[in-house]
């Protein structure tokens, strides 16, 4: 099964991310909230401090988050998921970002040469 970063566990992410436990994947979960998080930890996520740890050591990362400014400082922030995330994982972010937010990506491939 697959190991998977989720960032963003609260209304939509976090069903999302526990139906992906209850697969059998391992999942890794961040959000500003703590309950979000201690609601998947409940179910046997691993809780990470930060998103850029949520992204170490995975496959794939999800985020599910509601506003593009949130994309942003997640993607490009301090402790975004760009300068943490190991190669591999950075294809899916790739992936993701095309389909979901392609204005986004745009501005975010000169920062992944």
């Amino acid at each position: 099964m697959a190991r998977i970063g989720f960032v963003g566990v609260g209304n939509m992410g976090g069903p999302m991310a526990l139906n992906l436990l209850k697969a059998g994947h391992s999942v890794k979960v961040f959000d500003l909230s703590a309950d979000a998080v201690a609601a998947c930890v409940e179910k046997g996520a691993e809780a990470a401090e930060t998103a850029a740890e949520a992204s170490k050591n995975v496959g794939i990362v999800v985020s599910m988050l509601p506003k593009g400014d949130h994309v942003r400082s997640v993607y490009l922030g301090d402790q975004g998921l760009l300068s943490a995330a190991d190669p591999g994982t950075l294809s899916s972010i790739v992936r993701q970002l095309m389909w979901r937010r392609p204005e986004m990506l745009k501005r975010l491939l000169p920062r992944l040469a």
